[in-house]
């Protein structure tokens, strides 16, 4: 009777209307999915599951919104994002506008405990990029870096890391379940930006073998890397 009605309620909600854009959680993942999306029209809606994590997921999220907005005074949610290629909502933006304050844009993400941070596996390099490409947005449209935070909540555990670039990729610093870490994540955001960011201004769908691959952030550094030396136009472009 209550699984039923769960499920039921799911399901009721109206998919997600699509935008021929590049969305920001795109980034860190294969573009020839994206490109699909964008060209062929091909999407694939999330089973009922899937549905039941995220509306948890969104829960967490509802009693982190409470706590935020009890300690800061400014603290944004759904903050837009976008230019003429990209759109998205940041989770949190706190301090935006303010005088004197760097902002921060937290992305929050909600998970199991049964796989948690298992074999060091937070933060996960898709959501580095996309958190990054919420950061790089930022600064293209109001002129401020901000200071970028991940946290990830289950029902027994978080982990919270502050971004930042270093040596090839990004550092993730903070602590799991109130244990101090540094985590290198070798991945270049600022690289698969440009990438694809080509197969959409060209119209073309990239090759997609490998696409399914939930490392491709990582699987691609090497390549791009390599690209970047040979490209004289890619000359003096930033990894991150």
């Amino acid at each position: 009777m209550i699984r039923e009605s769960v499920e039921k309620y799911v399901t009721a909600r109206p998919a997600r209307k699509e935008t021929p854009v590049l969305y920001v959680s795109d980034l860190g993942y294969h573009p020839y999915k994206t490109m699909s999306r964008i060209l062929l029209g091909e999407t694939s809606e999330f089973d009922v599951g899937t549905r039941i994590k995220m509306q948890y997921g969104n829960a967490f999220e509802s009693e982190t919104t409470r706590a935020l907005q009890y300690a800061y005074p400014n603290v944004l949610t759904q903050f837009p994002l976008w230019n003429d290629k990209w759109s998205g909502y940041a989770d949190f933006v706190i301090g935006h506008g303010t005088d004197g304050e760097r902002p921060v844009i937290v992305e929050h993400k909600a998970t199991g405990d049964q796989w948690f941070d298992y074999k060091n596996s937070l933060p996960r390099s898709a959501h580095v990029c996309q958190l990054w490409m919420y950061g790089w947005l930022y600064e293209q449209m109001y002129g401020i870096r901000p200071d970028l935070v991940l946290y990830y909540v289950a029902w027994g555990s978080f982990a919270e890391f502050t971004l930042r670039p270093g040596g090839e990729g990004m550092i993730a610093q903070g602590s799991v379940n109130g244990r101090h870490e540094v985590r290198g994540r070798r991945i270049a955001p600022n690289l698969l930006r440009m990438e694809i960011e080509h197969f959409f201004e060209t119209k073309n769908l990239p090759n997609p073998e490998g696409a399914d691959s939930w490392e491709y952030a990582e699987v691609a550094h090497t390549r791009l890397l390599a690209d970047l030396l040979r490209n004289p136009a890619w000359k003096g472009v930033a990894l991150c």
